[in-house]
């Protein structure tokens, strides 16, 4: 398979056709999404992280499916095959992203997010702004407590020098990284294909740079306390050698939302549902049952 080349294609209507896959137009964009199974019961909404878009939950989506959960995945602004506008990609952009999202496709249904990295805050975001309709959160290794930054994200944060910088090497820095959310520190191929797929629409690497400086992925605590003084149900996985979202931070994570229940995981990266999707249900299939009975 070739790898196509960064930011080298338009995403537009015919792109789409070609993607195939469903798409909504959302106030926040042209979004791509999967909704399997009814919308008028309860319903697992499953929200990627960082540079990574909802092709990342396709193994653990499969088990889910076959055990009658109905599911939505959808790729956020910026990732996957969702549009890149020229805006802040803040915490509000996703969360209103996602309402919109739920507004039409699901807006009678019951919601039980889970999040993966970054989209554990955004779980968190919008389970605050709408505590009625979420009936339990499953975040796998959540961000926003402290984390190791690397010269290309410290530098993202300057003025036109991270703009520059982001512009030359941005799209490859970000693609090697994925070795990182591995145990064995190398991301597999098809894991790769995947990614490559999306990276290869213009305006992907301006996305993340923008994400990067307005989501301060490493100082959530107010959001995580605030989801702990809600009281709603949390359960989370957090591997042990998880080399982008530290296993030491699921002790401040405890403090704040002290309601959740932990399960460390041995033998797996940052990217367990896609290492080890049968290892993920192990642990969020138990917690479904119990929550929509």
């Amino acid at each position: 398979m070739t790898r196509p080349r960064a930011e080298s294609r338009d995403l537009d209507a015919a792109a789409r056709r070609a993607l195939g896959g469903t798409f909504a137009e959302l106030p926040q964009g042209v979004t791509h999404y999967r909704l399997q199974g009814r919308t008028d019961g309860d319903l697992v909404v499953l929200i990627h992280g960082y540079s990574v878009g909802s092709f990342v939950w396709k193994p653990l989506e499969r088990l889910l499916v076959a055990q009658g959960f109905a599911t939505l995945s959808y790729d956020m602004p910026g990732h996957g095959f969702t549009d890149r506008p020229r805006l802040d990609y803040t915490r509000g952009l996703f969360r209103e992203h996602l309402a919109a999202l739920i507004a039409t496709l699901a807006p009678d249904a019951r919601l039980h997010l889970v999040g993966w990295s970054m989209g554990a805050m955004v779980a968190s975001e919008f389970a605050m702004r709408h505590k009625d309709r979420v009936g339990s959160l499953f975040f796998v290794s959540p961000s926003g407590l402290p984390i190791r930054i690397g010269k290309l994200g410290r530098t993202a944060f300057v003025p036109v020098l991270g703009d520059i910088g982001f512009a030359m090497i941005g799209s490859a820095s970000l693609r090697a990284a994925q070795a990182n959310f591995f145990a064995d520190g190398k991301a597999p191929q098809p894991f790769l294909d995947r990614y490559d797929r999306q990276a290869a629409f213009k305006g992907f690497a301006r996305a993340m740079l923008s994400t990067l400086r307005c989501m301060n992925m490493d100082d959530f605590r107010e959001g995580y306390a605030a989801l702990g003084a809600s009281g709603l149900p949390v359960e989370a996985v957090w591997a042990r050698a998880d080399e982008a979202t530290p296993f030491a931070n699921h002790e401040t994570f405890a403090r704040l939302v002290p309601q959740a229940r932990i399960h460390p995981l041995d033998g797996v990266g940052h990217a367990s549902q896609f290492e080890a999707p049968d290892l993920i249900a192990s642990y969020l299939l138990p917690w479904l049952r119990e929550k929509i009975g």
